[in-house]
Order: structure tokens, then sequence, then C-alpha cells
């Protein structure tokens, strides 16, 4: 088991998180309930992180 092993366990655990995330992140946008839909931003964002798109700037998880 040498460095070729590590890489690919570590690419593997950076796919998974990475497609949880995104399917964390798309259930945000479609989640109708108010307090829910907080839950799943405050385990996606940081509480510093930001969020822009063109008609927004958004700080925090709040």
């Amino acid at each position: 088991m040498g460095y070729n092993h590590f890489l690919t366990t570590v690419r593997r655990k950076v796919r998974v998180d990475l497609s949880e995330l995104i399917q964390l992140y798309l259930a945000v946008w479609c989640e109708p309930d108010r307090t829910f839909r907080q839950q799943l931003l405050e385990r996606i964002l940081a509480e510093d992180g930001t969020y822009t798109d063109p008609i927004a700037h958004v700080a925090g998880a709040r």
C-alpha cells in the first residue's frame, strides 16, 4: 500500500464528499420548509463562507 493507493483513496473520498455537497446544495434550493432549509445550509456553508451570483452576495449561513 504505497503512495498511489493513498492518492486513490483520497480521490474517492473527495468525490464522495463533493457529490454529497452538491446534492445537499441542490436540496437547499428545493426545500420549502424554512427550518429544514436552514439546517441544510448550516451543513454545507462555513460560518465565514460566502455565496455570490449575479444578483446577490451573502455571507455566512444565516
